[in-house]
């Protein structure tokens, strides 16, 4: 940087002595002052502007429902207060268990939720873009679709459920806690994704439920890692954190055989 700006006065002086129209010897650095180079030698060195760092573009590999509920904030009616539903699990939220019953692992950030319904119950697609992969066949910067229960929907549609199902039993109840068009279900959740969130997430394909292409994954909150920091990850629900380092080596352990690339 010291010699651009030295070159750069010298540059200026040739400019000055050339516009005056006289024959002049053009100064060298050898006739410039000691003390302007001296001023010069004691000049910080600029430091460079760090470039910044962009996720990859990656694949789009999300999908699109056939049912999609576009329902204004205006009239979503207000999230219960504590945990949706407390249901029986097959498997308990552990480590060993997370991993070894989902097929894939990778942090992801969601970029987008879709209100719909599967069945009559409802539902939400959350599209992540993956940005640290673990043990999956995606790379960074990729979009995938992965299906949640919970979310808004027609409050007609949800009754009809209920009919079907539970010949009326619920009817009355549902049509007296709310006068909306629209009723909210929080699955699991103590509180709703939203975009911007960023999970630690297990997928797994979910094909015989789900759309084509698109992926599930367990909701219930001791399965949900958000970052702690750049090296771990911490369950907000039960306060567990996890290390990527410990991460790495769960996964070696329990998944020893497995054919999906870990990156």
């Amino acid at each position: 940087m010291k010699e651009k700006i030295l070159l750069f006065l010298l540059c200026g002086m040739v400019m000055l002595f050339s516009s005056c129209g006289k024959e002049t010897e053009l100064p060298t650095a050898e006739t410039i002052p000691q003390e302007t180079i001296s001023q010069l030698e004691t000049m910080p060195d600029t430091e460079p502007i760090p470039e910044e760092t962009t996720l990859p573009s990656g694949n789009d590999y999300t999908v699109t429902p056939e049912i999609i509920y576009d329902i204004p904030e205006n009239e979503k009616p207000p999230i219960p207060e504590g945990q949706g539903g407390i249901f029986c699990y097959a498997y308990e939220p552990n480590a060993q268990n997370l991993i070894e019953q989902h097929e894939q692992i990778a942090e992801g950030t969601i970029e987008n939720i879709i209100y719909t319904s599967i069945e009559e119950r409802a539902f939400m697609q959350l599209d992540f873009t993956l940005t640290k992969p673990y043990y999956t066949d995606f790379q960074a910067g990729d979009k995938i679709s992965v299906y949640v229960m919970g979310g808004f929907m027609p409050k007609n549609i949800f009754e009809e459920f209920f009919n079907k199902n539970f010949e009326d039993v619920l009817t009355d109840e549902i049509s007296s806690y709310t006068d909306e068009k629209y009723v909210v279900n929080k699955g699991e959740f103590f509180d709703f994704p939203e975009i911007g969130d960023t999970w630690l997430l297990f997928f797994s394909k979910e094909t015989e439920v789900f759309p084509e292409g698109s992926f599930g994954c367990w909701t219930m909150p001791e399965a949900i890692y958000t970052p702690l920091d750049e090296n771990s990850y911490i369950c907000n629900h039960t306060g567990k954190t996890w290390t990527v380092e410990q991460l790495q080596r769960d996964i070696a352990q329990y998944k020893p055989n497995e054919e999906t690339a870990v990156n």
